[in-house]
């Protein structure tokens, strides 16, 4: 069994720090109990060009008792219309699964990850979105915005 130690969360509030510091563009994080580290909320804008250009989503973390060692749990709270999020907001990004996770990568990572996955689709995954992206384009990004306005 793996307890959570003073390392953890020094590394944890380093890497909150690093991201208040040095913000990531269209994106903020907050700590919603001030109390733990380990649940995060992010807000992201969407990026200039890409159908979500306008709309500001939430993205709810969790953050596991044994990061680094095991990724985070990310899911969009906020409705979303996207070939990587399912409707339930869970995210089907690689780097987000247990077994292609890597202890050296970090939260900040994780966000331009998932803020690339807007500008970027990697279809396969949510069929509608899916179809739509790749064969009607028009309808994907009135789809999308739908979502926001």
């Amino acid at each position: 069994m793996y307890i959570k130690g003073s390392r953890d969360q020094k590394r944890l509030q380093n890497e909150m720090t690093e991201i208040e510091n040095d913000p990531l563009p269209l994106i903020s994080i907050e700590q919603p109990d001030k109390d733990s580290l380990f649940k995060w909320v992010a807000t992201m804008q969407g990026p200039k060009g890409t159908p979500f250009e306008g709309g500001v989503f939430k993205v709810d973390i969790a953050i596991p008792d044994d990061y680094p060692f095991s990724p985070p749990t990310v899911k969009f709270i906020s409705e979303m219309f996207h070939p990587n999020i399912f409707g339930d907001g869970s995210i089907c990004i690689t780097t987000l699964e247990k077994a292609h996770w890597k202890k050296e990568m970090t939260m900040k990572g994780v966000l331009l990850s998932i803020q690339s996955l807007l500008n970027d689709p990697n279809p396969h995954t949510n069929s509608e979105a899916d179809r739509l992206f790749l064969k009607d384009k028009a309808e994907y990004k009135k789809r999308v915005r739908a979502t926001f306005k």
